[in-house]
């Protein structure tokens, strides 16, 4: 179950699709194109190794270069929105 201020999701998560990990955060595909991310900052070693052998078994983990896995979904972010304002600046 995921919580994030009033929203909460439920999942099944012994169907993982793929895990990766950083240096900042846990990134965990439900499937190909949806992930979680399960930030790792308030996390203690302890936690940390308990959730990484918990996904082990449930998923083949895989490591994700640190800028790829982080910027990636801000690249498209940034790209979409300068393309939305390319097409509305020029739509006018």
């Amino acid at each position: 179950q995921i919580q994030s201020g009033d929203a909460i999701t439920s999942h099944e998560w012994f169907g993982l699709y793929r895990t990766y990990e950083t240096s900042r955060a846990f990134y965990v595909h439900d499937k190909p194109s949806v992930f979680h991310v399960l930030p790792k900052r308030d996390l203690d070693a302890a936690t940390v190794d308990a959730i990484r052998g918990w996904f082990a078994a449930r998923a083949k983990p895989r490591r994700a270069i640190e800028t790829v896995a982080w910027m990636s979904p801000s690249m498209t972010m940034i790209v979409m929105l300068v393309f939305t304002a390319l097409w509305v600046w020029l739509g006018d």
